[in-house]
């Protein structure tokens, strides 16, 4: 079994978008692997078969950090 430990610092600017937009962390902590995030977006965007009845649509496209 191994660890791995990783120190990543983070602007204010971008804490605040990672606040806002919880799924953007995995842009920070797994960026060699963009299907975490865009996974993580496609849970966050899924609108269920009943919302899409009463008319719901998806939510507006998430940014990326910068």
């Amino acid at each position: 079994m191994g660890m791995c430990l990783a120190l990543h610092s983070v602007s204010d600017e971008n804490i605040k978008k990672i606040l806002e937009q919880p799924e953007l962390i995995w842009r920070l902590i797994a960026s060699d692997d963009p299907e975490a995030y865009e996974e993580a977006v496609r849970e966050k965007t899924k609108v269920g078969f009943i919302s899409k009845l009463f008319g719901k649509s998806a939510p507006k496209k998430l940014k990326y950090l910068t």
